[in-house]
């Protein structure tokens, strides 16, 4: 849902999100941070790192994890595009039902369609029918890549803290080779691919996924 701060309503940018993170860590004074992002929240990760290496702010970052993140352009799914053009978007988002919203993401994020309707269908229509739910998930697909892309994709290389990249093999909306991508890109990271899983491992294999991040942290 799109926030509200003294009345403004926020645009939910990548660039924007991470302001409220680093935000919320100065006022908490974290130290020993561990920064945990599925999709749009491992884009909002990299520009936290992006931002903090360009005005060069010093956070306790000790490590970073990233699920099937769309780190690079080129990975704009189909239904991004649909959303950020305006027909598209009234016709396939604002006159549909929250249900058949909340079908039509399952099927595509993950890998057994069934289980996910089995176990996640009420609470994706859910989330769909909050107010400004359909709004927020228009502007996140306009905003989600940042105008200084070229300059949030060169920033990568100094990105220099142990990371685990965990993707799952079949995803249908970011390809694993974006995975394997961003691993080369990456100074210190590691990937793991999740057989016979979708976009979402955290959902539909969680408690794989949460033996990657345990051991991850673990060492």
């Amino acid at each position: 849902m799109a926030f509200l701060i003294k009345g403004i309503i926020g645009v939910y940018s990548i660039a924007e999100q991470a302001e409220i993170v680093q935000k919320f860590i100065r006022v908490n004074n974290l130290s020993e941070i561990v920064l945990i992002g599925h999709s749009y929240g491992g884009m909002v990760a990299l520009y936290l790192l992006y931002q903090s290496h360009l005005n060069k702010i010093r956070f306790d970052i000790k490590k970073l994890v990233l699920l099937d993140t769309p780190a690079f352009p080129d990975s704009k799914p189909l239904f991004l595009k649909a959303l950020r053009n305006p027909i598209l978007n009234f016709i396939g988002l604002q006159l549909t039902p929250s249900r058949a919203n909340a079908i039509f993401t399952i099927k595509n994020t993950f890998y057994d369609f069934k289980k996910g309707i089995d176990k996640y269908l009420d609470t994706y229509k859910f989330f769909f029918s909050l107010p400004g739910a359909k709004r927020t998930m228009t502007l996140a697909a306009k905003n989600i890549y940042p105008k200084n892309i070229s300059g949030l994709i060169d920033s990568y290389q100094h990105i220099d803290i142990p990371t685990l990249i965990i993707w799952g093999r079949n995803d249908k909306l970011i390809s694993s080779t974006l995975g394997e991508r961003l691993q080369k890109e990456l100074k210190n990271a590691q990937l793991v691919m999740i057989e016979e899983c979708g976009h979402v491992p955290n959902e539909e294999c969680p408690e794989i996924t949460a033996e990657y991040i345990n051991d991850f942290l673990m060492k």
